[in-house]
């Protein structure tokens, strides 16, 4: 029966620690380390580490604390949802602009690659929303870096009336005109014209979009 290979790495690094701590160091001292991972492993490694202490405590004879950090990829996470925010406001204005449509024709989405979460903003922020019953609904345990973001540019009318077609044929074009846009508009940080409200993308949404571009036109995302 194969056995989990990450199940494996944590079991020789348990055992690492185990034929470690049984040196003789003379004097068992407190110690505090730091655990730095990627945000997503936060759950997986309150317990490992409340294990790894236990273990520490009862055969070094001294006591260990275990600090952890998973802030970086969690702003990180932030800028990136920012930037593919700001990204699908000014696809879904260009949209309409290639199509001679109204904005209103046109509508955009950020969400899993699923099509089952969707970024929503309420009074604390963004939030990951699911839809059940054909109504929005908060993601009970989604965090907002765990997802796969994908954006959606849809015809607004039910069924559809054939937009997103045309726009799928002017897909590189369409990519290569937003960032054409966002480097010609004298604005600072982003604004209504180029990139949205930075109220609603923030201040970082203008430097991170051409980049997401490049790597999309280069085929690398």
């Amino acid at each position: 029966m194969p056995r989990c290979g990450f199940r494996d790495d944590i079991l020789k690094l348990f055992y690492g620690v185990r034929r470690y701590a049984r040196y003789d160091w003379g004097i068992a001292q407190d110690q505090t380390l730091l655990n730095v991972s990627y945000d997503p492993t936060r759950e997986l490694y309150v317990q490992f580490n409340e294990a790894f202490a236990r273990h520490w405590n009862e055969t070094s004879g001294g006591n260990v604390t275990i600090e952890q950090s998973h802030a970086g990829s969690g702003k990180q996470a932030q800028a990136v949802i920012d930037g593919l925010s700001a990204l699908a406001y000014t696809l879904q204005h260009l949209a309409a602009m290639f199509l001679m449509a109204d904005t209103h024709d046109i509508d955009r989405a950020l969400g899993d690659k699923s099509g089952q979460w969707f970024v929503s903003r309420d009074k604390g922020g963004r939030v990951i929303t699911s839809f059940a019953d054909g109504r929005p609904q908060t993601a009970d345990g989604a965090r907002i870096d765990e997802f796969d973001p994908t954006i959606f540019i849809f015809d607004s009318y039910p069924g559809g009336i054939g937009f997103s077609q045309l726009l799928y044929n002017e897909h590189s074009d369409l990519l290569a005109a937003a960032k054409s846009l966002i480097a010609r508009c004298p604005c600072a940080w982003g604004c209504p014209s180029c990139v949205g409200p930075t109220l609603e993308v923030g201040k970082s949404a203008k430097e991170i979009v051409p980049k997401i571009i490049e790597l999309v036109l280069k085929g690398q995302v």
